[in-house]
């Protein structure tokens, strides 16, 4: 929900008439529908337990509390000093008789259950145990060897303190906790749940002022009371925080659309560090009850999405502790655990390993004022004409972080680019695959239906990140609710037509819900204790397999629904096998073969034939010259085809489009009395290849290739996904014009000759560059130069490299690049690369940036950079016998988790000769580092990093200004040496004293 300022910068359309009303109405409560409150959610327990679990009881009341549970007594050190002879009858009088034995130090183990203890064992020196099914319950006094322990399931739960210890288990077998009763100290001593029986989870406390709290409390009571919670930048309070033993300052308000996150004392949070600093890698983040996301589920969910390479947050648990200060005195509140979810803002986007750019959302907040309008009022269905319930269609597309995109004019242009994408989408104007990374989103889709995530498919929920290199949307994961059977599943709006969206889906449908996929799930690192975790707590929480398994068949039936045709004949004619076919499902269905008994094919279609969802359509099926052979029967006077006789045998093979299974449906005799219509595929992706003159498709090898000659390009080249694009030697290509570029969807094989270089070049200081993305092989590169080139962009989106490659592997080998007009030369992106014996001369910024990339250099020269030679992020190469002068900035540079070795390396000339940053490791050996400002720096840049390591052996130093500039707890060990530190590096670099002003 968007915290609105005081004056909105954006305009809804005008109001629905009525019965746009009611249909909107309807539309957004599948998605919005009121989550259960405690009392009716029959797997969140009543605030009455959890209180219990909290309150500081005696044994008595345990025993009476727990009665239909099974608890395990257990004596460690001492429990008998100051044990009132009223305990020991009260439970002698419940068979507990060997306890009015229990001596000074002795062992004593019990299990009670059904209100008796049902068996004990006691001893003065020796250990003692007893079991009962898969449990087994553990006892030493001080002399037998002091512990108290229970083995649960395979897992040993060990007791701490001295005393009678109690271990409770529900009936299903889980631990709900273990108190303690110290009756060394005390005759009637009173113990809540020990902590640690709800894990070893790190503690976030926070501390408000009186006031503070009392205006959270009195925005909490009249959202209650409304039934809905609206919130506003006023809402904010000034709060600290305190986590892992470091302090932060803060501003919080309350968060939710429901009041299901506003129960009892476990209210939800909006957080913000101030003061630029992170917690957990976080400036923004929420807390709200592990309930309200369902439990460990929201965290399979988030998991999954980061295995899967999708975008996703940090989402764990934690304990909160909320102190209220009054003064010199304070009031705290233990509020249980919490679910922590990461904020959306530039942090998530780095952390997913993708390129600085803008995440956007539907503004819901107006629907949510229409919602307290109509909870307020109580009105019922006929009141609806007085309100204007706002559909998704309505809702403005707006960005998070709106100061930081207004503030940044490319960030802005990006959200231009990206809320037209978006805008489009909802209103349908555009299909998902124009606008969306359709693999990514497919698959985001089949994980979300799966685990029953579907919660995150409203349109409401949508969070999505706009990718300034392909231009395309990516969702984020999202209140997916995760964990549940699903009986109906959701997929993005303005899909169910969209036949490359389709495709993806049903193939990422079909991998998620394989055997093998599933098992992974059941077994998932981390899930078992997270599930035991909540299910200590919510005694009612219920977590199996069977919701996975269920989830898993109904997918595979939504893509491969029996008997989805229905298929007639309507003769035969001119060689065409004539059908009338029905697709009732709700998914597009492909036309394969006509078959024999499903065995020998006898026609097909000409070409790819797709039946749209729920559509009627006239089929023609081309038949084999020979298809009547196929029906003689030998020794028979039978010849040929007859349709009344051979109906029965024949069988029309179809698919889903994008599945590996083929399904067969037979074929009626009698035609259909229904017009069809006529069949159209308007899903081919568009490409323009074919309307260049020197460009020649070769279809049995799948190649484009370029003629050699001098070729002038004025507009967009865009080569078409499943080709190799291909040019040899006196290929030469001129851009020309402004804001033209070349596209390709599949991998290049450039090779030129030392004489004869491909070329690709602009002289009008106006053509722009190469973009390679998404290909299915490696591209190769050899002996091609490229000249004057600027990044492929337009309005609102732009890469920032004259060469780049995103997803795209690649080798390149003798190329060169030359007086490049924008920020890299060569960009590599989420790719491996392998390159050698190229050079980088005259260089306007950087020459080589490598983005979450794997790969090596070898046999390089770098000579007149404007700023970095090398400068990688998030990657991990190696660097071998290259030469480096003359680089404006640094020579090589390693940022954001990199890993660099080097050796055989010359660099001269330069203002920085190795920079290394932000938790990167950067290994040099045999290496000679000549007149440059500063040989050596490593540092923390970005607070959400840690700091920076370098070794460096076999270095031979000639005149730099400088060695070595190391932060604190950043290291250099120079020929075995370990270097002095300093305080803050960061504020001496870019322009300072060393290096280049950023930006």
């Amino acid at each position: 929900m968007k915290i609105k300022s005081a004056h909105p910068p954006y305009m809804l359309k005008n109001a629905l008439v009525l019965l746009g009303a009611l249909v909107a109405l309807l539309s957004v409560a599948f998605f919005t529908v009121k989550k259960q409150s405690p009392k009716d959610n029959v797997i969140f327990p009543s605030p009455q337990s959890v209180d219990f679990l909290k309150k500081q009881s005696t044994l008595p009341e345990i025993l009476a509390h727990f009665k239909d549970h099974t608890i395990l007594f257990s004596v460690k050190d001492e429990a008998s000093l100051k044990l009132p002879k009223q305990m020991r009858k009260r439970l002698a009088a419940i068979g507990g008789r060997q306890f009015l034995q229990l001596g000074l130090r002795h062992s004593y183990a019990a299990i009670f259950k059904d209100g008796k203890i049902v068996k004990e064992a006691i001893s003065p020196n020796r250990p003692v145990s007893l079991k009962t099914g898969s449990i087994k319950v553990e006892s030493a006094g001080n002399k037998a060897g002091n512990f108290s322990r229970l083995t649960l399931n395979a897992v040993q739960y060990t007791a701490e303190n001295r005393g009678l210890n109690l271990f409770v288990v529900n009936p299903s077998g889980k631990l709900v906790g273990v108190w303690n009763f110290d009756f060394f100290v005390s005759e009637n001593p009173r113990s809540s749940a020990m902590e640690w029986n709800i894990g070893n989870l790190s503690t976030l406390e926070i501390t408000l002022s009186e006031k503070q709290y009392r205006k959270l409390k009195t925005k909490r009571d009249q959202a209650i009371k409304d039934q809905v919670l609206l919130s506003s930048s006023d809402d904010l309070v000034p709060a600290r925080l305190r986590f892992h033993n470091e302090d932060f300052k803060a501003q919080l308000r309350l968060k939710g659309d429901w009041v299901d996150h506003l129960q009892g004392d476990q209210w939800s949070f909006r957080v913000k560090i101030k003061d630029n600093r992170t917690l957990m890698g976080m400036r923004k983040f929420s807390l709200h009850r592990p309930a309200t996301r369902n439990y460990a589920g929201e965290w399979l969910f988030h998991q999954v999405l980061a295995d899967a390479g999708l975008m996703h947050l940090q989402y764990h648990f934690i304990k909160v502790i909320l102190r209220v200060q009054n003064g010199p005195s304070s009031e705290v509140k233990d509020l249980g655990i919490y679910a922590l979810e990461e904020g959306f803002d530039k942090l998530l986007i780095e952390r997913n390993r993708r390129r600085e750019g803008v995440i956007l959302k539907l503004d819901e907040s107006l629907m949510w004022e229409e919602h307290q309008a109509y909870l307020k009022g109580r009105l019922d269905i006929p009141d609806l004409q007085f309100l204007n319930f706002h559909h998704y269609q309505q809702m403005p597309v707006v960005p998070f972080e709106e100061g930081r995109i207004l503030a940044d004019t490319t960030l802005y242009k990006q959200y231009l680019t990206g809320s037209a994408l978006f805008r489009d989408f909802i209103d349908g104007k555009k299909k998902l695959s124009e606008v969306f990374d359709v693999e990514r989103t497919a698959r985001f889709t089949a994980i979300a239906n799966l685990l029953g995530a579907n919660h995150a498919l409203g349109g409401h929920n949508y969070r999505v990140y706009y990718n300034p290199v392909t231009s395309k949307l990516e969702p984020i994961g999202f209140d997916g609710n995760a964990g549940k059977k699903v009986y109906g599943f959701a997929e993005f709006f303005n899909s169910r037509n969209d036949l490359a969206y389709q495709e993806a889906y049903v193939k990422a449908v079909e991998e998620v819900t394989s055997d093998q996929y599933i098992q992974r799930l059941i077994n998932w690192p981390g899930l078992t204790p997270m599930v035991e975790l909540m299910q200590t707590v919510y005694h009612k929480y219920e977590w199996t397999a069977d919701m996975l398994i269920h989830n898993q068949r109904r997918l595979q039936a939504s893509i491969h629904p029996k008997h989805p045709l229905r298929i007639n004949f309507n003769g035969i004619e001119n060689g065409y096998f004539n059908l009338s076919i029905e697709n009732f499902s709700r998914r597009p269905i492909e036309v394969l073969d006509l078959t024999y008994k499903g065995k020998k094919v006898f026609g097909k279609p000409e070409s790819r034939t797709i039946l749209p969802a729920k559509s009627r359509t006239t089929v023609p099926l081309l038949l084999d010259k020979d298809y009547r052979q196929v029906f003689t029967k030998k020794g028979k006077h039978k010849v040929g085809f007859n349709p009344v006789a051979d109906m029965d045998k024949v069988l029309m093979t179809y698919r889903t489009p994008g599945s590996q299974f083929v399904q067969k449906e037979k074929v009626f005799l009698w035609p259909s009395d229904r017009k069809g219509l006529a069949l159209k595929d308007p899903f081919q992706r568009p490409a323009n290849a074919r309307d260049f003159d020197f460009l020649v498709f070769d279809e049995d090898a799948k190649t484009i290739t370029c003629l050699p000659g001098d070729w002038d390009l004025d507009n967009n080249l865009v080569v078409p996904p499943g080709y190799t694009f291909v040019a040899g030697p006196g290929c030469r290509i001129r851009i020309r014009s402004q804001y033209t570029a070349i596209f390709s969807y599949s991998p290049l094989r450039f090779i030129g000759t030392p004489a004869h270089p491909v070329q690709i070049y602009s002289d009008t200081d106006q053509g722009l560059g190469l973009l390679v993305l998404n290909t299915s092989d490696t591209s190769v590169l050899r002996y091609c130069r490229f000249t004057n080139l600027s990044r492929p962009g337009s309005l609102g989106w732009s890469v920032t490299g004259a060469v780049n490659f995103y997803e795209a592997d690649v080798v390149l080998q003798h190329c060169s690049f030359e007086k490049n007009r924008c920020e890299d030369a060569l960009n590599i992106l989420r790719s491996h690369f392998d390159m050698s014996h190229c050079t980088f001369t005259d260089i306007h910024a950087d020459a080589f940036d490598g983005d979450f990339v794997t790969g090596s250099i070898n046999n390089c020269l770098f000579a007149n950079i404007g700023n970095d030679a090398i400068d990688v992020s998030g990657s991990k190469i190696s660097v071998e016998n290259t030469a480096i002068e003359n680089a404006g900035d640094k020579g090589i540079s390693a940022g954001e988790k990199s890993h660099i070795t080097a050796s055989h390396i010359l660099i001269k000339n330069s203002e920085i000769a190795i920079a290394c940053k932000d938790q990167s490791f950067f290994k040099i050996n045999t290496a000679r580092l000549q007149n440059n400002k500063l040989a050596f720096t490593a540092f923390q840049k970005k607070p959400e990093y840690g700091p920076a390591s370098i070794t460096a052996d076999s270095i031979e130093l000639i005149d730099n200004y400088q060695v070595h500039l190391i932060e604190t707890r950043s290291s250099l060990l120079l020929n075995g040496q370990k270097t002095e530190t300093t305080e803050n590096v960061k504020s001496k670099m870019y322009g300072v004293e060393f290096g280049k002003k950023s930006g």
